[in-house]
């Protein structure tokens, strides 16, 4: 893996895990707000709001660190670098025109710019590396970086096994307890 592409995957997670920020703020500071206040229709679309931005989120995560068969086959777009930065760029600018409930306040509507404008700005810097490295040969292109993330092949575990129980010493016939 290169080292942009390394960048770009920790970035995407960093804007991820703000957009699911975004989907908390919705779902404590709009959909309960409404809810207490008996506006259903309101807060049944401030609940689908937070669901889409905390499911998204996930998934985006997923997609970035994890590559998992049940979301690559549900969502195959995430396995390239060129479908993240659409899903990148498509949650970025919802979220800089995203109107909350409480949109009087001038702190949620800072923060719904500022990671509206964080996520677009990761969206074009994965546009811009997916269309520069998609020369690259297939050996190094993304589906073979989603199998290199899954692959623990030829790894050997850091720490041998242990029995439970009683441990034997090397040199010794028989157990010998630990103190400690």
């Amino acid at each position: 893996m290169r080292a942009t592409q390394a960048m770009l995957r920790l970035a995407g997670v960093g804007a991820s895990l703000l957009i699911m920020l975004e989907g908390l703020v919705t779902l404590f500071g709009d959909f309960f707000r409404v809810l207490f206040e008996a506006e259903l229709l309101l807060a049944l679309h401030y609940f689908v709001e937070a669901l889409f931005l905390l499911l998204g989120g996930w998934c985006l995560v997923c997609a970035e660190m994890w590559p998992r068969p049940w979301l690559m086959g549900n969502a195959p777009w995430l396995n390239k670098m060129s479908g993240r930065a659409i899903a990148y760029v498509a949650y970025g600018a919802w979220l800089i025109r995203r109107e909350g409930y409480s949109s009087n306040a001038s702190f949620l509507c800072i923060l719904d710019i500022l990671v509206g404008l964080s996520t677009l700005g990761v969206g074009a810097a994965s546009a811009f590396y997916a269309y520069q490295l998609a020369g690259l040969p297939p050996a190094l292109s993304e589906p073979a970086l989603a199998r290199e993330m899954q692959s623990t092949a030829g790894l050997a575990p850091a720490v041998a096994p242990q029995p439970p129980g009683p441990y034997f010493s090397p040199g010794t016939d028989g157990p010998s307890y630990m103190a400690g």
